[in-house]
């Protein structure tokens, strides 16, 4: 019975501390330059819908160190490899460089894997 205890209060501080990042990745996403330029949908702002961006990414043989690079600077990106290069040639603008911290940078994709899963629908890149 006390294993059981131990298992589902270390549980519970697990799930709370997701939630936290969680929280923080949305402040992060509003706070920053992303919502400007993003939606959570897959809706087109100035960039592409995020819906299904981790399917997006896996179906074009990228990660999550892909995205981090991507974020951390889009114009060395848009010069080396070609996934990125076809969005900057698709939605005709440089998305500007993130002004966070790699720890921040990490807490951002957290919530963006939670934030864009798709359950059975189509998402526009």
């Amino acid at each position: 019975m006390m294993k059981l205890l131990i298992f589902a209060f270390i549980f519970s501080l697990s799930s709370e501390k997701k939630g936290d990042i969680l929280k923080t990745g949305e402040k992060l996403f509003k706070k920053g330059t992303c919502s400007s330029c993003h939606n959570l949908t897959d809706k087109k702002k100035i960039g592409p819908g995020l819906l299904g961006l981790f399917e997006r990414l896996e179906k074009n043989k990228k990660d999550e160190k892909w995205l981090k690079e991507f974020l951390k600077n889009p114009s060395k990106m848009i010069e080396k490899d070609e996934y990125a290069k076809n969005l900057f040639k698709k939605y005709k603008m440089k998305m500007p460089k993130t002004r966070l911290e790699d720890e921040e940078i990490d807490i951002l994709i957290q919530y963006l894997k939670e934030a864009t899963k798709i359950e059975n629908e189509e998402s526009e890149e």
